[in-house]
């Protein structure tokens, strides 16, 4: 496994990357640098190793010091920056659902889970954590990599989260999934705000307002979050960077690395550099 260190404009912010079965690791030390609210398909965990971080979680600000965890759910919106100014630094790591369904089966027999709380200081978290960063990011062993992941997973999984119950959802979060289906069904074309009032069956000026309280975040900064999550997807399997961007539905190229770098803390350069690694090394 190879990981390359990209610093930024600033010269004070550092950060790597790299990728294994479907996780993201990021290591990175952070002075200025400051996550955009945004969200993604994957768990989110971030082990903060110095300072500390503040981030939102929804409608709430946590904060996540050093020996903590931070815990994000799969489409949950949030964004992080330090909570002193000298900086924090941080490894993070994004999973993808189905892994931690493979992992959970015998635990919870299938039923969704979430992370309630959005930080957690059991030590035993994150050292099993630490572990998984360290090995896939160092070791060439595969089953030692594939085992650091199912013994983390099952750990975190084991000491932190808890079972889904079923709920019915409302008429107006029905309407708010069926903008956000349509959304994902048509990220890269051009989206009016009448054509997903209209899918959610309510005004525009109440759709906006619901759409804030379910999401955590304006139509248009998730519609940029599908963008930037499709354009990483065809990084990673091999297109350019331009082409990426333009495929996503990204028409200026420097909005789009200013975006991509404030949601995932490295360059689209970075990113796509890590993942042709991750398919040589692998």
């Amino acid at each position: 496994m190879r990981a390359t260190t990209y610093p930024d404009e600033s010269k004070r912010d550092v950060a790597r990357t790299w990728h294994y079965r479907g996780a993201e690791f990021c290591v990175a030390d952070y002075l200025r640098h400051r996550y955009a609210l945004h969200f993604h398909e994957q768990y989110s965990i971030g082990l903060v190793l110095r300072g500390a971080l503040q981030f939102r979680r929804g409608a709430t600000q946590h904060t996540a010091r050093c020996g903590e965890v931070s815990l994000i759910n799969p489409g949950e919106a949030h964004s992080g920056h330090a909570a002193g100014g000298d900086g924090w630094t941080i490894r993070n790591v994004l999973i993808a659902p189905e892994i931690v369904t493979a992992c959970r089966e015998e635990i919870t027999h299938g039923d969704a889970i979430t992370f309630e709380c959005p930080v957690n200081a059991d030590r035993r978290i994150f050292d099993a954590l630490f572990r998984l960063h360290r090995t896939t990011e160092l070791s060439a062993c595969e089953i030692a990599r594939e085992s650091a992941l199912i013994g983390a997973v099952t750990t975190l999984v084991r000491l932190s989260a808890r079972k889904n119950e079923t709920r019915k959802l409302g008429s107006h979060r029905a309407g708010i999934r069926r903008a956000c289906d349509l959304m994902r069904d048509r990220f890269a074309a051009p989206l009016t705000l009448d054509e997903l009032a209209d899918a959610s069956h309510v005004s525009k000026h109440h759709f906006l307002r619901l759409f804030n309280a379910d999401i955590g975040m304006t139509p248009h900064a998730y519609l940029v979050q599908l963008r930037l999550r499709a354009a990483a997807r065809l990084m990673k399997s091999g297109v350019c960077i331009a082409e990426a961007a333009i495929a996503s539905g990204f028409a200026d190229q420097s909005h789009f690395t200013r975006s991509f770098k404030r949601t995932w803390g490295v360059t689209p350069r970075a990113y796509a550099r890590a993942s042709i690694s991750a398919s040589i090394f692998q």
